[in-house]
């Protein structure tokens, strides 16, 4: 039986190492549509709260906050429709 986990994933044949870059890149790049519009959904609640916290700032601000959402946006898509 292995003393802890990282001896068991090591036993395993993968390291946490491994695992986490997995896991960081499944959520980064996710492998099926359904994580993408699970990062749609999360994208939408984030820009809404910065358009929503930059209202009241230059005109100059918000339009190039306005520029980084839609290039977020255009991401999304292109990752949708691959």
């Amino acid at each position: 039986m292995p003393s802890s986990l990282t001896d068991g994933i090591e036993a395993g044949g993968k390291g946490v190492s491994y695992l986490m870059r997995e896991l960081l890149l499944d959520i980064v790049l996710p492998k099926t549509d359904q994580g993408v519009f699970i990062q749609w959904g999360i994208a939408a609640f984030f820009w809404l709260a910065v358009f929503v916290g930059t209202r009241k700032i230059n005109k100059d601000v918000r339009t190039f906050i306005y520029g980084l959402a839609m290039l977020n946006i255009a991401w999304f898509a292109f990752r949708t429709l691959h």
